[in-house]
């Protein structure tokens, strides 16, 4: 049996056996998340000086990769390069709501006592929650890939190719640039991510909307950033189950660990995908 089958198969169990077992305890939960009481005219203020923020550092980032002095001394090394590309979209969008939050009082509760101070529950409501969740998103993503496989037979469209990051994990050895990516996947990004997508953007949408068009259009626009079809649906469906994670926990870091254990197996996969085809 093929090692990323097995573990699909363990990975899926445990899920069942935590969502029957335990979850209904925490499911039952709903502490709610506070709005974030900004007008449409202010809220879209702040996510333009994200945006903004985001590509001016990406931008000096490109020229950087582009310089002769870095390919004199890295050449065409591919996980340094999306390592530097995934910390200028990650790190100033980190400083940026650091920023506004402390700038604007109504996002003051983004960094609250319980983002420094995480609770055992909410790392335990994370935790539960990603073995709860992870099977309705790997059925997600093989409909998702079976149905975009069947549009390419019929001569619809062409198959979405893999993400590159998927291909560089798969053929990369062990070093400091693996390390340095790895780090930039399971850690950087869902803090950074959440604190934006979750704790920003679902927030100051609940302020205007209701709960579940929230958590819809927070998805949306979670899945769309990634600006890759062929995991856009399966992005969608994290973002969503991320929100409502949130929403019933009331805490950012039940998010923030649920993001980052589904990166890290989405590596480990790929790692025993590398490993089976050795």
């Amino acid at each position: 049996m093929p090692l990323e089958i097995a573990y699909a198969i363990c990975i899926i169990v445990s899920g069942l056996f935590v969502r029957s077992q335990i979850w209904p305890k925490y499911r039952s939960i709903n502490r709610t998340v506070p709005k974030v009481d900004l007008s449409w005219l202010d809220g879209g203020i702040c996510l333009w000086i994200v945006f903004v923020s985001v590509l001016v550092s990406q931008f000096f980032i490109s020229r950087l990769l582009q310089s002769g002095l870095y390919k004199n001394y890295f050449e065409e090394d591919l996980l340094l390069r999306y390592s530097l590309l995934a910390l200028s979209l990650q790190i100033p969008m980190v400083f940026i709501v650091f920023g506004i939050s402390f700038y604007k009082k109504n996002l003051q509760g983004i960094l609250d006592k319980s983002f420094f101070m995480p609770s055992k529950e909410a790392i335990h409501f994370g935790s539960y929650a990603f073995f709860a969740y992870i099977p309705i998103i790997l059925l997600v993503t093989l409909l998702n890939r079976y149905f975009l496989e069947q549009i390419s037979r019929l001569g619809w469209m062409e198959l979405p190719a893999q993400q590159d990051l998927v291909e560089i994990y798969k053929t990369a050895d062990l070093s400091i640039s693996f390390g340095l990516l790895t780090l930039c996947t399971t850690i950087i990004a869902p803090v950074a991510e959440e604190l934006f997508f979750r704790g920003v953007i679902y927030r100051f949408l609940k302020n205007h909307l209701n709960i579940k068009t929230s958590m819809i259009i927070s998805g949306f626009i979670f899945a769309g950033i990634h600006m890759h079809l062929s995991v856009f649906v399966p992005l969608f469906v994290l973002g969503f189950l991320l929100a409502k994670t949130y929403e019933k926990s009331g805490n950012l870091w039940s998010c923030i660990l649920f993001h980052a254990l589904f990166n890290t197996q989405t590596l480990f996969v790929l790692i025993l995908q590398k490993w089976a085809h050795a």
